[in-house]
């Protein structure tokens, strides 16, 4: 699974410098391949830059995130996003 992320990442990057914008079903794609790895950092990376991007992520992509990062201890950023997804949804 840490290749397909590899590879998954490298073509988001090609893309990226290729002058084309990721849509939001490349970004739900790397969230749940960077969850999968455990890789939450990176996952909640790409729901803040889809958000900046006026692309919501899902209600799925979001919980896997905060519960990924809630289970490494990393309890601050899991708020952080949380607040991120109520702005997203406008609550």
């Amino acid at each position: 699974k840490r290749g397909q992320f590899g590879e998954a990442y490298s073509l988001f990057n090609d893309m990226k410098d290729k002058g084309h914008s990721p849509n939001r079903p490349v970004y739900t794609m790397l969230i749940r391949l960077s969850c999968r790895g455990g890789r939450f950092l990176e996952a909640a990376t790409f729901l803040a830059e889809m958000t900046e991007l006026n692309l919501v992520p899902r209600v799925q992509n979001f919980d896997m995130v905060i519960g990924g990062l809630k289970n490494v201890g990393k309890y601050s950023l899991a708020e952080k996003i949380e607040r991120l997804q109520l702005s997203a949804y406008g609550m």
